[in-house]
């Protein structure tokens, strides 16, 4: 998209806010003091000002003023930061409402992350500032605009603009693929190996194989014990671990939960999955594997409380116990989970004897469609809300912006530079060269691109008492190629250790990366009218959904027969006007304007 594109579309938003703000009994959006242009304003550093900024306690940082971060704001902007410490946790929301209802005069700045909700509530009554102009001025805004990927701005943006057309906020972006793809699927390899099979790559291949883990005990224990897939069956909680959701996009994409929306192959119209000829024949072959003896009873977890499914995933002795040769200390076939860890304890150090049984396995084929992963679309995250009493508008957003830069984003996220982290060229070389030889002396190979390289140099800055930085409360930016490829963190190289358990963020980049259709929805922001036609829906909707596919599953209804009858429970539900908010909300959206405007 080009920056005239983006301008006139940061215009309209603009406009739209304005509009919107001008019955706002406070005075609209613009500053009491501030009556610079958005879209032409600059910022005077010779110029000393002073600035409040409110912001969320972490418990781990021991001083906000006497703070490297902090002394390095002021030193560059020539400014004194006077800092308005909130209360840890929920009473730090508490202390912003008290605040803004109280009546007294707000800091110049909350740096705080907040809700869609909140921010419509306090934007569009006048309390945070409409930035959208700002967005667009190479003055006040050069980070941002410096961003080279066009669609990590409108994400940025998107996540900023309200259901009203505000622009209220700085936003933090940086996706990382391991949180990106949770429903990385895991396949017992010691199964396969005791059943001379090879690792399926459709869904032919995997039903044949489940269909022998069922049948031709695998483990090696002569009992009927195995349970070839297993599944915590829940929409869109404990952190991909419904393999269900993960079978179902072989054969049509579903996004984040069971419940998820997407949009069609063209990027323009909402669609519901759940109701589509994909999802019929992903139920059409669950089905069969059920009646296969690969999915029973057994399979499902139901509930957000994971201690069963921890429990079965490591029955026996909790991964402590080898098992006889020739066998397999596991009952658990086919799965999948988003945290290892928190899931097998310790398998980041291959401690753990059950989990070094899986390996992780890639989305199937199938003759419909070409395997997809549930994608947890990366949604930036808001901060940096300017107030209504804000003495200098455009400097408040310079400040701002400035996190944007690659350097600064590092150190809000990792600490002080040549402390914390360095991306000196000789030192991250010579890092490189080491890690590289480290690993591949381990039997491993380097993933790592050799160029661009930072180096984490405190494992436990996020850890550990520190006053290097404000502990990532405020707006960055990273790029996913960069966070991906050109990070690493030091490693003493007379304890290093290199394990089946670090090779997996490389594993999930490689299998689950790229296994998502070229678009799909950024989170939607809906109007009050919107919602309030739409919250009954968006409450029974993942319960109905959850029901009628286990019922499918196992039997209980029919596909061919009872179809028709589940899709017109949802219409009658309220599918369709469900539709047709989040249609209406996803055109309101930058991405929708930007690309088919």
């Amino acid at each position: 998209m080009s920056k005239k594109i983006l301008a006139m579309l940061l215009a309209v938003l603009m406009l739209v806010s304005l509009m919107t703000a001008c019955s706002d009994s406070k005075g609209g959006t613009e500053s009491k003091t501030d009556t610079q242009d958005p879209k032409t304003a600059t910022v005077d550093l010779n110029e000393h000002r002073e600035i409040t900024i409110a912001i969320g306690q972490n418990t781990f940082i021991t001083d906000y003023e006497d703070n490297t971060l902090t002394k390095l704001l002021e030193d560059k902007f020539n400014c004194d930061i006077t800092m308005e410490i909130l209360p840890a946790g929920n009473d730090g929301l508490t202390k912003l409402q008290l605040m803004i209802n109280g009546g007294d005069k707000l800091p110049d700045v909350f740096s705080y992350g907040l809700s869609t909700a909140y921010m419509y509530e306090y934007g569009s009554g006048g309390t945070f500032l409409d930035l959208a102009g700002y967005y667009e001025n190479e003055n006040v805004m050069p980070y941002f605009n410096a961003i080279e990927s066009e669609e990590d701005k409108l994400n940025m943006i998107s996540s900023a603009t309200s259901a009203d057309g505000g622009v209220y906020c700085l936003t933090m972006f940086q996706p990382e693929t391991w949180n990106l793809t949770p429903y990385r699927t895991y396949i017992n390899t010691k199964w396969l190996e005791n059943l001379d099979l090879e690792t399926p790559e459709t869904v032919d291949e995997m039903y044949d194989v489940l269909k022998a883990f069922a049948t031709e005990d695998p483990n090696g224990n002569g009992v009927t014990d195995e349970i070839p897939v297993f599944t915590n069956y829940v929409d869109g909680g404990n952190y991909g671990c419904n393999v269900i959701l993960s079978m179902i996009n072989y054969f049509t994409y579903v996004p984040g939960s069971m419940s998820s929306l997407t949009v069609s192959e063209d990027g323009k119209t909402v669609i519901a999955p759940q109701v589509s000829d994909g999802w019929k024949e992903a139920v059409t072959w669950l089905h069969d594997l059920y009646e296969a003896g690969a999915i029973t009873d057994s399979s499902f977890i139901y509930g957000t409380d994971t201690t069963g499914y921890k429990g079965t995933l490591n029955y026996q002795g909790i991964g402590t116990e080898e098992a006889p040769e020739g066998k397999s200390i596991n009952i658990v076939g086919f799965f999948s989970v988003g945290s290892n860890s928190g899931n097998f304890a310790g398998s980041g150090q291959d401690q753990n004897v059950n989990f070094l049984e899986y390996r992780m396995i890639a989305p199937m084929d199938s003759d419909i469609h070409e395997g997809t992963s549930p994608y947890g679309a990366y949604n930036a995250d808001r901060y940096w809300f300017v107030t209504e009493d804000a003495s200098d508008v455009p400097f408040c957003v310079l400040l701002g912006d400035y996190f944007y830069d690659q350097e600064m984003s590092v150190t809000v996220r990792f600490g002080q530079q040549e402390v914390d982290w360095t991306n000196d060229p000789t030192y991250c070389a010579d890092w490189y060269a080491q890690h590289t030889k480290l690993i591949e002396d381990a039997g491993y190979e380097q993933t790592k691109l050799d160029y661009n390289a930072w180096v984490v140099l405190s494992e436990n800055i996020w850890s550990d008492n520190t006053n290097h930085f404000w502990h990532n409360q405020q707006p960055r930016y990273m790029d996913l190629d960069t966070f991906s490829y050109h990070w690493g963190t030091w490693t003493d190289p007379e304890t290093f250790q290199y394990y089946y358990g670090n090779t997996l963020g490389d594993t999930s980049l490689a299998y689950f990366s790229e296994a998502h259709p070229k678009y799909y929805l950024p989170m939607l922001t809906y109007t009050d009218d919107e919602q309030s036609k739409i919250t009954e829906f968006q409450v029974a909707f993942p319960d109905e959904v959850l029901e009628w596919t286990m019922k499918f599953i196992t039997g209980e209804l029919k596909v061919d027969a009872d179809w028709d009858s589940y899709v017109k429970n949802l219409n009658d539900l309220g599918l369709q006007t469900y539709l047709d908010c989040a249609q209406a909300a996803y055109q309101r959206t930058v991405y929708y304007s930007a690309n088919f405007g």
